[in-house]
């Protein structure tokens, strides 16, 4: 967690009701929707802020019952980033006073608050009086450093691992090993190679797994990227482009002979290219529409 400023903290109770004006409130709630309403812009502001001298944040930690706690005072005046977690946990905010900034929104919340504890999620937060919080997460063992192993730094690392993740559940659904599918990936029966730069992408290392397909330029919604199958034959984009539970890539039928990879939303340059192996399965086996 990063700290921006930091106020100086007035003696007294913890705070169950809104102790800060309306007006500061709403000032406050406008400037974070406008700069800190998507979660890169939370990672930008996380950056910067981890320039800046740091606070430290008072943290409880326990284990029961295969559940793991976290429990922090966020002390008033400061600016905080928040982790993005493996997976849904119970959210709490016992008492205090904070502006919470996400990809949901801007909210204010004062007093005992549950929260909607959603896996993948980036936040920051503004106290306006000493707030005290508390996550419950799944946590069969006790982990020598928990912080790390269940969450992450990033969206982005969240996202390479759920990718990770959901592309062993679809090996362990397609009855395939891992082994028998790379051997099929590097099969030179039915493979065939077409020049990369003449469709603006390039095969690379792959944070999600071994080699992926990134384009080079921008791409627009609905737009033809280049062949993956031509004649029952894999391009490039047929063997390297990676899985993804949220592809920014499908795999549809151009003609009888041709399956052409498309873009299902806009892709900002040096992009890796993901299809959802289990609708591409789909298209493969079921075969041109009419056929």
């Amino acid at each position: 967690m990063s700290k921006a400023q930091q106020q100086e903290t007035p003696a007294g109770s913890p705070t169950s009701e809104p102790v800060t004006s309306k007006d500061v409130i709403a000032n406050a709630a406008r400037y974070l929707q406008e700069h800190l309403s998507t979660e890169a812009a939370i990672a930008q502001l996380e950056e910067y802020t981890s320039q800046q001298p740091q606070l430290e944040i008072e943290t409880i930690e326990g284990w029961k019952n295969g559940m793991y706690t976290r429990e922090i005072l966020i002390p008033q005046g400061a600016l905080i980033t928040g982790r993005v977690y493996r997976e849904d946990y119970i959210d709490i905010m016992i008492y205090g006073e904070i502006l919470v900034a996400g990809p949901d929104g801007v909210h204010h919340m004062a007093g005992y608050n549950i929260c909607d504890g959603r896996a993948g999620r980036k936040r920051a937060g503004l106290a306006f009086a000493d707030t005290r919080w508390i996550t419950i997460h799944r946590c069969p063992d006790e982990l020598e450093d928990p912080i790390e192993q269940l969450s992450f730094y990033s969206k982005a690392e969240w996202q390479t691992w759920r990718d990770r993740q959901d592309y062993l559940l679809v090996v362990d659904e397609s009855g395939f090993t891992p082994e028998q599918i790379a051997h099929q990936v590097e099969n030179e029966a039915d493979r065939m190679n077409v020049d990369e730069s003449e469709y603006g992408v390039m095969v690379a290392t792959s944070k999600i797994h071994g080699l992926g397909m990134f384009t080079v330029l921008p791409r627009a919604t609905g737009q033809k990227i280049m062949p993956a199958r031509i004649n029952g034959m894999r391009t490039q984009a047929g063997r390297y482009v990676n899985h993804s539970p949220e592809p920014n890539c499908v795999m549809s039928w151009h003609s009888p002979e041709v399956i052409e990879l498309v873009t299902a939303r806009p892709i900002e340059a040096n992009e890796e290219l993901t299809v959802d192996y289990r609708h591409s399965l789909q298209i493969t086996r079921s075969g041109f529409p009419g056929k």
